[in-house]
């Protein structure tokens, strides 16, 4: 198996990370937000429902519609839900 660590290690509560990977999962596509501290593409799926990446972490927000419309998609580190 191939890995991909994602660029640079992430502090959480003082612990050092590193998100890896797999070289094969796919790229995220989307509108993109410039920042001071890393690109945020945003990727719309359904609705109220859209996938973000910001410094190595794919985030679902809202996701709906079962698994279909997130099969192409890289897998989440998280997954928010607003109601």
């Amino acid at each position: 198996m191939t890995v991909q660590a994602a660029p640079g290690p992430n502090r959480t509560s003082g612990v050092e990370t590193s998100i890896v990977r797999q070289a094969s999962e796919p790229t995220l596509t989307g509108d993109v937000l410039r920042t001071a501290r890393g690109d945020v593409v945003i990727h719309p799926v359904n609705h109220a429902s859209f996938v973000m990446s910001w410094q190595g972490r794919i985030i679902y927000v809202d996701p709906v519609g079962g698994p279909t419309p997130y099969a192409t998609l890289p897998k989440p580190d998280l997954v928010l839900l607003s109601h």
